[in-house]
């Protein structure tokens, strides 16, 4: 079958022109993927940009069929119906209006094929586990946060889209909640993309799709099997890259002893001619001939070491780096000096963070430094 979604160069950028993803290029087919990254590289954006929510900057985008779309955060009248949620307000009204005696073809007609939605409906609450607390005609204002994700869900699953696409859908559930979830995607036969840091949930993934600065790639298998191939990369990048920092080692003190030996060869050189002992014009050319033999040695010397550096840098980018740790706070503005953040429990120390490169307001800070108990360093 088909790729439901693909994209070739797939980049975006806010509006104030801090760019978010750039060059992406995948392709989603039947099964479950699990899209995983950094915070900050860019998984909430690239789904809503499969959903349509946003337009791509540049690139080619193509979605086949219709995508169900949950959002991290879901904004809803407090006033609506569990059946307005599940998108079946209108058709059970009709179906209502058909059993009192209305046999107007406008609610023939609204009703269609959709005779037993009320039944799908029910089936759907029950397996996500809150048919017997959010009942069809209850609002919203009666649900739980985890209430209105799991019947946001179901309403996804009733409606079977080609595609859905899940932003932290476990992130307000507890245990029994969650398990039912994974339970429902486990079994879901269509195109599923999930946007996660929920281990449970990745290992019931058929792929997972890794989003860094330096693009995407894809992994046949659950997190567990990404792990293992990212270990063996990573094992093998380091190994390159203390192979390639020897190299420079070598070529540096090879470029340190050709130096040497040249500056012994031209006191040697001056001394004889000093002497007197050849003439003049065999002293010249042999100057000469030692200048042209030094620059070319001189010069091979540095490419051997600008090639060594060269290979170091590149083995360096090989290796991940993912000690940046980003953590989303509101926007509101704290007084300077006063701790925001307190972790126990690291390295058996206690440590807060010292200070934020992104200015009071912003709604992401990145802890780029830390103090610690003296007694008890954090390394």
């Amino acid at each position: 079958m088909l790729a439901a979604i693909s994209c070739s160069d797939l980049s975006f950028s806010w509006p104030d022109g801090q760019p978010v993803l750039s060059d992406v290029t995948m392709s989603i087919g039947p099964g479950r993927t699990g899209l995983i990254g950094t915070n900050g590289s860019g998984k909430s954006t690239l789904l809503r940009l499969f959903a349509g929510e946003l337009r791509p900057a540049s690139g080619v985008l193509r979605v086949t069929g219709e995508v169900g779309y949950l959002p991290q955060a879901i904004a809803l009248g407090t006033h609506q119906t569990v059946a307005d949620l599940l998108g079946i307000g209108r058709v059970r009204a009709a179906l209502h209006a058909i059993e009192g005696g209305d046999v107007s073809p406008e609610a023939f007609a609204e009703v269609g094929d959709d005779w037993d939605v009320e039944e799908r409906a029910l089936a759907w609450l029950d397996r996500l586990g809150i048919a017997g607390t959010a009942g069809l005609d209850s609002t919203v204002a009666q649900l739980s946060g985890g209430e209105t994700v799991l019947v946001a869900l179901a309403a996804l699953f009733l409606r079977r889209p080609v595609v859905i696409l899940l932003d932290e859908p476990t992130n307000n559930l507890d245990l029994d909640a969650r398990q039912r979830l994974y339970d429902a995607v486990a079994s879901w036969p269509g195109v599923l993309l999930v946007v996660s840091h929920d281990r449970d949930l990745l290992a019931r993934m058929d792929r997972i799709a890794d989003l860094s600065a330096g693009g995407i790639r894809v992994y046949g298998g659950s997190i567990a099997a990404y792990e293992q191939v990212v270990a063996a990369e990573q094992a093998a990048a380091e190994q390159a890259v203390s192979t390639a920092a020897a190299d420079v080692r070598r070529q540096r003190r090879d470029v340190l002893e050709a130096q040497v030996k040249q500056a012994r060869r031209d006191r040697q050189g001056r001394k004889l001619a000093a002497s007197g002992s050849i003439p003049r014009i065999v002293a010249g050319a042999m100057k000469r001939h030692a200048e042209e033999s030094a620059g070319r040695s001189g010069e091979l010397h540095a490419d051997r070491l600008q090639a060594a550096r060269e290979r170091l840098a590149e083995a360096e980018a090989a290796v991940r780096d993912d000690a940046v740790i980003r953590v989303s706070l509101p926007g509101t503005a704290v007084p300077p000096g006063r701790t925001v953040l307190t972790v126990t429990g690291l390295g058996g120390g206690a440590w807060h963070p010292a200070r934020s490169v992104r200015p009071a307001g912003s709604p992401e800070s990145v802890i780029t430094s830390v103090t610690g108990d003296p007694d008890h360093p954090w390394t």
